[in-house]
């Protein structure tokens, strides 16, 4: 048994949860929690095909616990623009101190120090409080690129969430986009007091059907940020997001706790991921740690979270990471506010530096790409920068490095566009190319 699962089957403080049938009941109507997934969602920001919240029950009385009170109590001491400066004051290091505390001797946090103990040669049984502190909630600044991202913190990004946005004045609210918010107790509470809307499911599985799995959301979501008044200051956005569902905050930091120090001890793939089989399916567990300027990774936990790949593990191979083949079952996307409108894959002469593939923006708004990669059918991939002005396009040239660069074959292929959370945004095929083909994909 894999330790993430033992952590999942260990979590004596989980939510159960029940999703709807084919027929429209919930299988299990005395459930802790009832999910209402309804419709995959559309796209795009301005369309909301969801009529009802996604939890349309939750046991309030459970989230009421000491420990999720004190859960709860650490999501106000952030604020939601990434740029602004964060103070931490010293009651609020005290509340996060206070909540490692509750947590470590629960049974999940006694699996997770045993594990990284015997397996791992990693004690931290003696300095939990303060090891799990600098992890998770110290701010630090990330470097991406020669880019600094400042009073950044992995407690904020995975378990709050975080804006991105410039401000407007004169009354009218910003559009921005949603970084992290992988934390379904965050969701809940802020569905429940209008901050967030529930869009429809988005899982990219074969037809966007949402599976039959309870346990994880993939989905679009709109969070509006409101100042004391209660008007909106920004309109964040996120088309492809997600989380567990019901296990409790102690279980994912134990989740995400393993997963940063097996990513320390390279037990992660060169992509930050790693296949489990746990909470009845198949995960690719994405860890982020932050990145110094140097370059190299860090001591802080940048992201984490699940992406849910099925509930049977024909796509995984030698336990290692999920294969990207060119005919999979799963629909094309190419219809969001970000898409791919056009390639050259096959370009006259030698193809070293000449390859390249044209993104449109589809929205009033200039989008930064910033993190934002090309990905090919074998898993390669190609880093953008820089912004697309509103309603426009922008032409990449693919540069060749190493056989690790993306690669567009002439004989068919797959192009998948990926934000910085490794979340896809647009996906297209092609058969054979002829030398000096445009491929148009609308």
């Amino acid at each position: 048994m894999s330790i993430y699962k033992k952590l999942w089957d260990n979590d004596e403080n989980r939510f159960s949860v029940s999703r709807k049938t084919s027929s429209g009941d919930y299988a299990n109507p005395k459930a802790d929690i009832l999910l209402d997934e309804q419709v995959r969602a559309n796209g795009k920001r301005q369309i909301d095909l969801a009529q009802f919240p996604l939890f349309e029950k939750v046991n309030r009385s459970k989230l009421n616990s000491d420990i999720n009170r004190g859960y709860i109590s650490l999501l106000n001491n952030y604020l939601v623009n990434y740029r602004y400066e964060e103070e931490v004051t010293d009651h609020e290091i005290q509340e996060g101190m206070d909540f490692l505390s509750k947590i470590k001797d629960t049974n999940v946090i006694k699996t997770c120090i045993q594990y990284l103990k015997n397996d791992l040669n990693i004690d931290i049984e003696s300095k939990f409080e303060s090891e799990l502190f600098e992890i998770w909630f110290r701010t630090y600044t990330n470097w991406f690129k020669g880019r600094s991202t400042h009073y950044a913190s992995g407690f904020e990004h995975v378990f709050v969430g975080e804006g991105k946005y410039n401000p407007k004045h004169g009354g009218a609210s910003s559009l921005g986009t949603i970084s992290g918010y992988h934390n379904w107790i965050k969701f809940h509470l802020d569905e429940s007091t209008g901050r967030v809307n529930f869009m429809g499911y988005n899982y990219g599985l074969n037809n966007n059907e949402g599976p039959d799995n309870p346990n994880v959301v993939t989905l679009q979501m709109l969070w509006n940020h409101k100042d004391i008044n209660g008007d909106i200051i920004a309109e964040l956005f996120k088309p492809r997001g997600g989380f567990f569902v019901g296990s409790s905050p102690e279980c994912e930091m134990a989740l995400g706790t393993v997963a940063y120090y097996q990513s320390k001890k390279g037990l992660f793939s060169s992509n930050d991921r790693k296949p489990v089989q746990m909470a009845g399916g198949n995960y690719s567990l994405v860890m982020y740690r932050n990145i110094e300027q140097n370059g190299s990774r860090g001591n802080h936990v940048r992201s984490f979270f699940p992406m849910y790949e099925g509930n049977d593990n024909s796509n995984l191979v030698n336990g290692d990471q999920p294969v990207i083949e060119l005919n999979v079952s799963r629909s094309l996307i190419n219809d969001g506010e970000i898409s791919i409108e056009s390639a050259l894959v096959n370009p006259p002469g030698p193809d070293h530096n000449k390859e390249s593939v044209t993104i449109r923006n589809n929205t009033n708004e200039t989008i930064t790409l910033t993190e934002w990669y090309l990905r090919d059918r074998m898993g390669r991939k190609f880093f953008l920068n820089g912004d697309i002005e509103a309603n426009s396009s922008s032409i990449f040239l693919l540069s060749y490095n190493s056989e690790h660069s993306i690669q567009l074959g002439n004989k068919g292929g797959r192009i998948e566009l990926l934000d910085a959370e490794d979340l896809l945004i647009a996906s297209v095929k092609y058969e054979r190319v002829f030398e000096g083909q445009v491929i148009n994909f609308q």
